[in-house]
């Protein structure tokens, strides 16, 4: 019972600044106590009992005593930063205790008894799945069965159609070979190759005129992702900007909160008037340089993903915090990309595989602002939550700092390092998530690599347009929508998710000429929507959710690819 309970105490992270290992040992104490009391019965039957029983409290006191020292040595309180003072580190708070907090927004068909019965009915859903590989309108009638239920609420009494759609999503999915942008790409032939798709939780939206349409609007957001409702908070923290909805405040003088929240980003992290922003910028040649001293000696180059993904957590970390740190430290932030998989899954799909993705996305948002307190970084928090409106500052800075923390590793080091890949793929005349079917190369890789050298960020934004790093994004409908085509969703009522599909508007011929032809010298290449509007056009100011990661993002893609091929000739 004790190692039983020394198990689920670690696995479930019930691990914070606060001496809970007092409660554990207590607990153990307990064990240890009943143990004995059932052992001095024993003793007079000179049975076998005795010895067990005997033998039990032994163990039981070693594990009592060997893992109080474990929590003890882990007690990430033991790192507290001293120079705070006592209020100060009160109101940091603890990461464990955000982690952990109640599920919310839990529907009826994502409860344990749905998911009990989900495990029971499996055979069925495989053959479901199965099925809808070889009959696509299977695919596409529960598709549309799961937009009624979405409007119900999905209830308990729809839960057997979800378990179903489910694995029929995973087995389309693994039929476009894991590419999401080709089972987008087929979704939307199955419902006419009009405007919209329906899939997962909401309407999918998929021309250049409408994305364009939702990108310039002040949209209604809520905390969904995938057009599905977000599993927070194990795996999203609750007040991330991509939650938060951009109005503009009317009344004079109010700001809504996700305005104070993106002017606090650049403000203190992200600003090029911010001197120690530019000197970093600059530093970054030299650091990367450090890291990777003979790039021809390394035979992968570029295509050493392990060690250009670590160049991007390294570069983000040191343009926020001017800390250049270490391998070890990197593949902390690099971790978070082996597990975006995660991000799209709805919490029935996590709670059937028993929340193993779940538990381990808490311990990386842990270790994360782990590496804040290891460099006592704490004052940037605490003077960025201070800089906001009372109203939207947070009860405990530890809130805030893992909410931006999220916000650089998803976008920051997910989006930059997908961002490198791609670029770098492109050079050898291919893309990450796009089959060689969809894409058109006019040149072979010498060819790309005089193009590339021609005109570096022309290059790269064409690459991003083909095969995007943030391939959608989640906003909510503020209006009734009737999709009349043939084959499209029909009627779709306001307060439904729509999912803008990024990766397909930048593909629409109304827009761009020859669409999947890579072309970085294409005239109309600033239409492109990349980072959340027409960025580096004259019109991006019209976007206001448009990437502030942008510039960054670029100039970190440039740095490391300048570097990788300094050494490389643009012929065979």
């Amino acid at each position: 019972v004790s190692l039983l309970w020394c198990a689920i105490c670690t696995c479930t992270g019930k691990l914070d600044d606060s001496p809970m290992w007092v409660m554990w040992l207590g607990t153990f104490i307990v064990i240890c106590g009943l143990m004995f009391i059932a052992a001095v019965l024993s003793l007079d039957s000179g049975t076998l009992a005795a010895d067990v029983g005997l033998l039990a409290l032994v163990v039981s006191f070693c594990v009592c005593f060997c893992y109080a020292k474990v929590l003890i040595a882990y007690n990430p309180g033991r790192n507290r930063n001293k120079a705070w003072p006592r209020a100060k580190r009160d109101k940091w708070g603890s990461i464990a205790a955000q982690v952990n907090l109640p599920a919310q927004n839990v529907q009826p068909a994502d409860t344990w008894l749905s998911v009990l019965f989900m495990w029971a009915t499996l055979p069925i859903s495989l053959v479901l799945g199965a099925v809808s590989l070889c009959s696509p309108g299977v695919y596409r009638a529960f598709a549309l069965s799961a937009k009624g239920s979405s409007r119900r609420g999905r209830p308990l009494a729809d839960a057997p159609l979800w378990w179903s759609y489910a694995m029929m999503s995973l087995f389309n999915l693994a039929r476009s070979g894991g590419s999401r942008w080709v089972m987008w790409f087929n979704l939307r032939k199955l419902f006419g190759d009009g405007t919209w798709f329906w899939q997962n939780e909401g309407a999918w939206s998929c021309t250049h005129k409408r994305v364009d349409e939702v990108l310039r609007s002040n949209q209604k957001r809520e905390m969904a992702f995938a057009a599905t409702t977000a599993v927070v908070p194990e795996l999203f923290p609750k007040g991330i900007l991509i939650f938060l909805s951009n109005y503009i405040a009317k009344t004079k003088g109010e700001i809504s909160e996700w305005q104070d929240l993106r002017a606090m980003v650049h403000t203190h992290f992200l600003s090029s008037d911010l001197e120690a922003y530019n000197r970093r910028v600059a530093l970054l040649d030299d650091r990367i340089a450090g890291d990777w001293p003979e790039p021809s000696k390394n035979k992968k180059g570029l295509r050493d993903s392990t060690l250009t993904t670590r160049l991007v957590a390294k570069s983000v970390f040191f343009v926020a915090f001017g800390i250049w740190i270490t391998d070890q430290e990197a593949d902390v932030l690099t971790a978070w990309k082996k597990v975006t998989a995660l991000f799209a899954l709805p919490r029935m799909v996590h709670r059937f595989m028993l929340n193993i993705g779940l538990v381990r996305m808490q311990a990386l948002r842990e270790e994360t602002v782990a590496l804040v307190r290891k460099y006592k970084l704490e004052s940037v928090f605490f003077q960025a939550n201070d800089s906001l409106n009372p109203r939207y500052q947070r009860a405990t800075v530890v809130e805030l700092a893992d909410e931006l923390m999220f916000l650089f590793c998803f976008a920051g080091v997910i989006g930059t390092s997908t961002g490198l890949r791609s670029v770098v793929a492109a050079l050898q005349g291919e893309l990450l998530d796009v089959p060689s079917e969809h894409v058109k190369f006019e040149q072979e890789p010498p060819a790309l690599l005089s193009l590339y050298r021609q005109n570096p960020e022309a290059f790269i934004k064409e690459a991003l347009r083909l095969d995007p790093p943030v391939t959608s994004g989640t906003a909510v409908l503020r209006d009734d929508m009737d999709d009349k085509s043939a084959k499209g969703v029909g009627h779709v009522t306001k307060g439904a998710y729509e999912q803008y599909v990024i990766s397909l508007a930048n593909r629409d011929p109304a827009v761009f000429a020859a669409p999947d032809t890579f072309n970085p010298q294409r005239k109309d290449l600033d239409d492109a929507l990349t980072f959340n509007g027409k960025a580096f056009h004259p019109d991006e100011a019209k976007y206001p959710r448009i990437c502030p990661g942008r510039h960054l993002a670029v100039a970190i893609i440039r740095k490391i690819v300048d570097y990788g091929l300094r050494n490389e000739q643009p012929t065979a």
